[in-house]
């Protein structure tokens, strides 16, 4: 189910066929939104627009269902301690809030003699509330988290990791940092199958997890990744031994094999996509620095 993670996957799509660096711009104007809307509305399109392209590049279910699985936990655990343990207070000391439902008020600490002080110590004597700010802080906490989920995967998956090496050196950063960065991506999945292979192969020899104690279950879990740490440095070592013999580092001048080309569509949304960061930035600048917001209750309250 997990296999699904930071993993290209080969689909005959519009999606794919985009310029690696247009997805990469792409990210610009979405992360830009997403950190500067406080609007659930405004945030929801933006999610939207993101699940249209997971539509538009035709990626199975099955390869982002465990996506879903952690999106949906991390969802949960965001409006759920955020309606409960919202601390705005802290930084409003005079901000009204309205609460919902009380369910540790502070005249019930002296019933819990060592956990209701320290209620009260961390919450700033209000105790633990339902408030409607504390909901809505994690109904944005999550919407954003999302989208920055879902748009970084949806390039992963819909590029290939030396197209967006390549991209990466266009734009300038450092052969070094981006060969790094994509090698962690790429040991991601390699781990993961390695990790279902090994358990496959501990159910063959009649491993049964489910019938196990802690102990034996703790054991098991110790080979699995005894085994796995062990196979992930001998691959690190034929990696560095394949960089070496290549003089990695050597020229600071690379040569791709495969140079990439932009099409009339790559140059058009390109041009699109600049035109939208431009105009975002503006609004930006004139709402901090003018006061004038012209998007007011679209992008902020």
């Amino acid at each position: 189910m997990f296999r699904g993670f930071f993993h290209y996957v080969d689909q005959p799509s519009y999606v794919h066929r985009l310029d690696p660096r247009v997805k990469l711009l792409l990210l610009i104007p979405i992360f830009l939104l997403m950190m500067t809307s406080n609007n659930p509305l405004t945030l929801l399109l933006i999610f939207s627009f993101v699940i249209l392209l997971y539509m538009l590049s035709k990626i199975p279910f099955q390869r982002y269902k465990a996506l879903m699985i952690v999106c949906l936990f991390s969802s949960f655990s965001f409006i759920f301690f955020g309606s409960f343990f919202y601390f705005g207070f802290l930084n409003y000391p005079g901000r009204q809030m309205t609460i919902w439902l009380s369910i540790f008020r502070p005249e019930d600490a002296g019933s819990l003699p060592i956990l209701g002080p320290i209620i009260l110590w961390l919450t700033e004597g209000r105790g633990i509330v339902l408030t409607q700010e504390g909901f809505f802080w994690g109904l944005l906490t999550t919407l954003k988290f999302l989208i920055t989920l879902f748009s970084g995967n949806l390039v992963i998956m819909t590029t290939k990791p030396k197209e967006i090496l390549l991209s990466l050196n266009k734009f300038g950063v450092p052969i070094k940092l981006t060969f790094v960065a994509m090698t962690a991506l790429r040991f991601v999945p390699l781990i993961t199958e390695e990790w279902y292979t090994t358990m496959n192969a501990q159910r063959a020899r009649g491993l049964k997890f489910k019938r196990l104690d802690i102990k034996g279950t703790l054991t098991a879990l110790t080979a699995t990744l005894s085994t796995l740490v062990i196979n992930s440095i001998r691959r690190a070592r034929v990696l560095a031994l394949a960089m070496e013999t290549r003089a990695f580092g050597a020229n600071e001048k690379k040569i791709a094999f495969k140079e990439l080309k932009m099409t009339n569509l790559d140059v058009g949304l390109t041009v699109t996509i600049c035109i939208a960061t431009a105009v975002i930035v503006v609004l930006l600048v004139l709402h901090k620095y003018a006061g004038y917001s012209p998007l007011k209750g679209v992008l902020w309250f």
